[in-house]
């Protein structure tokens, strides 16, 4: 589903609350299984939520307008809405059983036939969460699109703007790094990549932004920034961040640290092969066709099955991660195109060249 917002914060949430009603309810009940799948202390999660956004109202005032624009338009409450863009469901009991894992794979103008760049987001979850496409359009004559799950705005999965600046994520998940559940309500910046692509245009402009200020956030998670001259891993813990450039103009990011300074967080191969095997297959696609890489190539990396449970379009057999949307991006053209499901099941690449 693809929904314009314009105007204020409060009427494009409340153009996606109407739109999406039926989708944001389907979230917001598995957001509460999980929690309950989890038995986690709810008095103690809920005290998390209202301390996170108290912070996140006064750090991004926009948030808290659009999601009164949600509530109305949905008819869920405001906690609801509160509860749904918390992304600490994924560590209700302090453990991470439901990741959201997800793949990153970037081709700049070295790599590309057209000369253009490229950048795939695969979000991989653990339940069919739904999504949407908000095609958002300010007074300033600038405008942005996010891919995001539906009643969520805090942390679109793939997003770019108007001046070609791209940004994504993706997860890293570790038994080897430690939580410090004390920077909840603590924050003294807002890192959404919805903030990141409407106060800024290139990489260089959020780098700068980011220099110097700790601690990033609770999460463990790799940030991505891609304009048309360079692309960058930005390798972020609650401890500080790392930044990884592109090399001949490709970056991959799975759910693993590539900086040596972070290495150590990683999990082992044995316990999490798929973060690795996902990273291995998604390069050797890449440098195959370098040079000659075009949207075909990307829509059949983003649509590969080698490795079985831990490919890159993933199915959730065995209660593995399910690929629940998938976008590629060409910055140059301003456009991207989404599948609300499995790449492999909208468009099926067949034909020499995609074994």
């Amino acid at each position: 589903m693809k929904i314009v917002c314009t105007g204020s914060y409060y009427d494009q949430g409340l153009a996606h609350g109407r739109a999406a009603k039926e989708l944001i309810g389907e979230n917001l009940a598995l957001v509460h299984q999980i929690i309950t799948s989890k038995r986690s202390d709810l008095y103690t999660y809920t005290g998390y939520v209202k301390k996170h956004f108290k912070n996140v109202f006064q750090l991004e005032p926009y948030l808290e307008e659009e999601f009164a624009g949600l509530s109305a338009g949905s008819g869920y409450s405001l906690w609801d809405i509160m509860m749904l863009n918390a992304n600490f469901y994924f560590f209700a009991d302090k453990i991470v059983g439901a990741p959201e894992e997800c793949s990153v794979i970037v081709a700049g103008p070295r790599a590309t036939l057209d000369h253009k760049t490229y950048f795939i987001k695969n979000r991989d979850m653990h339940e069919r969460f739904r999504s949407v496409v908000l095609e958002r359009q300010f007074e300033d004559g600038t405008w942005i699109s996010e891919v995001n799950l539906a009643g969520i705005v805090t942390y679109p999965g793939s997003a770019f703007n108007s001046a070609g600046l791209g940004v994504s994520t993706t997860g890293v998940w570790s038994p080897n790094i430690p939580l410090d559940f004390s920077l909840i309500g603590n924050l003294k910046y807002s890192f959404s990549p919805h903030t990141l692509v409407r106060r800024f245009a290139t990489v260089d402009e959020v780098l700068a932004f980011l220099e110097g200020k700790y601690p990033y956030k609770i999460s463990r998670s790799n940030l991505f920034l891609i304009d048309q001259t360079k692309a960058v891993r930005v390798e972020t813990t609650d401890r500080g961040f790392r930044v990884c450039p592109w090399e001949d103009d490709l970056l991959v990011g799975t759910n693993h640290f590539h900086h040596p300074d972070l290495l150590a967080y990683n999990p082992d191969r044995e316990g999490y092969p798929s973060t690795y095997q996902r990273y291995e297959r998604a390069l050797e696609m890449l440098k195959k066709n370098y040079g000659a890489i075009r949207l075909q190539e990307m829509l059949a990396i983003a649509s590969d099955h080698k490795y079985g449970v831990n490919c890159l379009c993933r199915h959730g057999e065995n209660g593995t991660g399910i690929t629940v949307c998938s976008t590629i991006t060409c910055l140059e053209d301003r456009m991207s195109w989404t599948t609300e499901t499995n790449p492999c099941l909208a468009l099926i690449p067949s034909g020499h060249g995609y074994e």
